[in-house]
């Protein structure tokens, strides 16, 4: 649904920012490593737990920041 028809039928809709989960973030990092390499196949567990492993430490990263 294009923009202008979302806010025609419902204005906070395109006010709305909804933040992607956890997953989504760990499979576009998995993706942009999996392009690093080439696209080459075979990789996907890998890619997948190195994606993982940095969006991890990221959340905890900025959860030691907003603690102090």
């Amino acid at each position: 649904m294009p923009k202008e028809v979302a806010a025609k039928a419902n204005p906070e809709l395109v006010e709305q920012k909804i933040e992607p989960s956890i997953e989504e973030l760990i499979s576009r990092r998995a993706y942009e490593l999996y392009e690093q390499r080439g696209c080459a196949h075979g990789n996907h567990v890998e890619d997948w737990l190195q994606a993982e492993a940095e969006v991890k430490a990221q959340f905890t990263a900025k959860d030691d920041t907003a603690q102090k």
